[in-house]
């Protein structure tokens, strides 16, 4: 999603969250907290880590080998799982969820990862 999309996006949950009733003078983080509502940022990089964990365990209808390679260089730090970032030329491309999501998938835990059911993974991921 391109920054100028995710800035309207986040204009209406900023004026919807304020017509409720007490909170109209609260910060947008703290109305987000009080009504238990993820940030658009995380919603999103939430989105993407399942999509990418639903791909690696076949869980959908995609194959994982147009989309991600392995990383070539295995190193002693994180998950065995991790994937290679391409270099992209343009922003376009740089938006596509195989390429954004990437960097968070390779930071992520080796318990998180290794998880056996998508319900194990999304309770370890929050």
């Amino acid at each position: 999603m391109y920054k100028i999309d995710s800035a309207e996006l986040e204009k209406v949950q900023r004026k919807a969250t304020k017509l409720l009733p007490g909170f109209k003078d609260l910060g947008h983080e703290d109305r987000l907290h009080q009504l238990q509502l993820p940030s658009l940022k995380y919603g999103h990089q939430y989105g993407d880590q399942i999509q990418i964990y639903r791909a690696k365990k076949n869980l959908e209808k995609l194959s994982i080998e147009n989309y991600f390679q392995p990383a070539k260089v295995k190193t002693t730090r994180g998950h065995p799982y991790k994937v290679f970032k391409p270099v992209t030329q343009n922003r376009a491309r740089a938006n596509f969820w195989s390429i954004r999501a990437i960097d968070l998938w390779n930071s992520l835990p080796e318990t998180v990862v290794k998880a056996k059911t998508l319900n194990c993974y999304k309770n370890r991921l929050d």
